[in-house]
């Protein structure tokens, strides 16, 4: 199992907000300094390099050098408050920080470090104030804002806990998937939505997603990635493969026999003759119990027929072709329906749920409805609040 922890998360940002700067950003942070011979240009030099190649101590010094002679640098109070950070050196990191804050204090770089070590000192009113400044500043484009709810939602997810998860889950999951909407080349977004995912939601197949975006984001020096690919990503295929090894178990498939019945079923249905369609789709699935068409047959003909009965039947197969197609948002949106109507609210917050994590386009924002619909007679207001608001916001967004 990977760890879910509140600690779990804070390394998450740890990483994210230390990784290696490239040799180009780096030259950038020099020409932005303005740095002369007499005024500490060298020191910071020697920072940048040592930072780059990753000896800390080295770029410690540097920075605080060039700092002795330059005390206004705010590019090497950054500098330093990063390699700080790498080092575990919270507190100094928050003295470097503060420096930048008292001279560029609505600089979006300042906003975000401050928030990041106020973060790893625990101080989460602090780092969510920096980050809300980040997000609610119109003037910063979206890939500064989606930095700022990628920070949001880690605060959120390292409140989680078992008596209050829903909420906190929902927070940080709304929030990474607004950062990743304002930028999808957000690599922490991705990361952190992942965990989220696959510790907390227990969604393997998204998270799955999720993962091989990041890797594909995120530089190669970042730690994180040999983590993905070494740990995480066979752990979540493990999951998957047992989940389909637990289907297979109950019986032998005779895959010629259930498509056979399938070509049969399906030309009932066009003819609108469903009870034998059903009969026939059921003899499908019998044949081959992986077979998600099988499933969606009887589903679907089961439902068709407008009884507490024919609910229920449906609403069994519909879980069924949903556990075999995790991403299939028309099984789960019909799952989340048909559970309604038998009155198990339950079950709908859980396909609504998960619908939301599947769907896109108009599809995405009718599940976040009928979550949040769901969510309100299951007692849990609050989370719906969440969510209203996050539809809301995304169907704003659209219009622009």
């Amino acid at each position: 199992m990977t760890n879910s922890s509140p600690s779990s998360a804070r390394k998450g940002l740890s990483v994210r907000a230390s990784r290696l700067v490239s040799f180009a950003a780096v030259l950038s942070l020099l020409l932005a300094a303005g740095c002369g011979e007499n005024d500490g240009s060298a020191d910071y030099r020697d920072g940048c390099g040592a930072f780059a190649a990753g000896d800390l101590a080295k770029a410690a010094r540097g920075f605080r050098a060039c700092l002795e002679v330059a005390p206004s640098n705010v590019d090497a109070l950054l500098m330093l408050a990063r390699t700080e950070m790498q080092l575990g050196e919270f507190t100094r990191a928050h003295e470097a920080v503060t420096r930048a804050e008292a001279l560029a204090g609505a600089d979006p770089d300042v906003l975000e470090l401050a928030g990041q070590v106020a973060y790893h000192l625990q101080d989460f009113d602090k780092a969510r104030a920096a980050f809300s400044v980040l997000v609610k500043n119109a003037a910063f484009d979206d890939r500064i804002r989606s930095r700022g709810y990628a920070g949001l939602g880690v605060v959120d997810y390292a409140g989680i806990r078992p008596e209050g998860m829903d909420e906190a889950a929902a927070r940080a999951r709304t929030a990474f998937l607004t950062a990743i909407r304002l930028d999808n080349r957000n690599a922490a977004a991705h990361y952190n939505l992942g965990r989220l995912y696959s510790d907390f939601l227990h969604y393997p197949d998204v998270a799955r997603d999720e993962f091989a975006l990041f890797t594909r984001l995120a530089p190669a020096s970042d730690p994180r990635v040999v983590h993905v690919r070494d740990n995480l990503m066979p752990e979540l295929k493990a999951r998957l493969d047992e989940a389909i090894r637990s289907q297979r178990g109950r019986k032998p498939q005779n895959l010629a026999a259930s498509s056979t019945a399938l070509q049969k079923a399906g030309a009932a249905m066009a003819k609108g003759q469903y009870k034998t369609a059903k009969s026939l789709y059921a003899e499908a699935f019998a044949a081959d119990v992986l077979s998600h068409s099988a499933a969606m047959g009887v589903a679907v003909c089961a439902e068709k027929e407008g009884t507490r009965a024919g609910f229920e039947e449906a609403k069994r197969y519909y879980q069924i072709a949903s556990e075999l197609r995790p991403s299939d948002a028309k099984a789960l949106m019909a799952l989340g329906d048909v559970a309604v109507k038998v009155g198990s609210p339950a079950v709908a917050e859980k396909a609504y749920s998960r619908a939301v994590a599947a769907a896109v386009g108009a599809d995405k924002m009718t599940a976040l409805r009928r979550l949040e619909a769901a969510l309100r007679k299951n007692g849990k207001a609050r989370v719906a609040e969440v969510y209203r608001r996050y539809a809301d916001d995304l169907a704003a967004a659209r219009k622009r």
